[in-house]
């Protein structure tokens, strides 16, 4: 009885009339998804730009629902305020510590909108949205009551738009496409 090395694998052979993929065959499968890469990556980028604008306009929303919560909930005004330095937006979500005197309030941050979108701020001059502490909006001003993201590359596409934020005065807020 013959000895059998265990340190090599048996020997595979190929079944008469089988054989590996020609190089056409392997062109022809890259360039058929090479075409479909392209017909749908623009369908991509155009989603992920409409999920940035909605989320940038989303955080904005959750923003004064957070201040309206917080000033029922502590018996304290809460405000969102926004600011603009070299054409940069932030906003944040503060609390009257005394009258007239404003911190940050807890678990909140400064947050900056990004620079891609287009913003406008159509608030009452302070650019401040004040919450009592019945949740409803103590400067609010019916013609000065948005915020607006808009994103160039959306506007080339001829896709919606612009995010606006709406408030009420009664402390509810709304966001809407165009």
């Amino acid at each position: 009885m013959g000895q059998m090395n265990v340190l090599q694998p048996p020997v595979q052979r190929r079944a008469p009339g089988r054989r590996g993929y020609t190089l056409l065959e392997i062109v022809l499968v890259l360039s058929i998804l090479g075409i479909l890469v392209m017909a749908f990556f623009p369908t991509f980028t155009h989603s992920s730009e409409i999920r940035l604008l909605d989320n940038a306009a989303n955080q904005i929303l959750m923003a004064m629902q957070t201040a309206k919560w917080q000033a029922a909930d502590t018996s304290l005004k809460h405000r969102v305020r926004f600011s603009s330095s070299n054409n940069v937006w932030t906003y944040r979500v503060e609390r009257e510590a005394t009258s007239g005197n404003w911190v940050l309030a807890a678990g909140t941050v400064l947050t900056q909108i990004s620079t891609t979108f287009e913003v406008t701020v159509n608030l009452p001059a302070t650019k401040d949205v004040i919450f009592e502490t019945t949740g409803f909006v103590s400067n609010y001003d019916g013609s000065k009551n948005t915020i607006t993201l808009a994103s160039p590359k959306l506007r080339a596409l001829n896709q919606p738009y612009q995010r606006i934020v709406r408030l009420f005065a009664g402390g509810g807020v709304q966001c809407a496409k165009s």
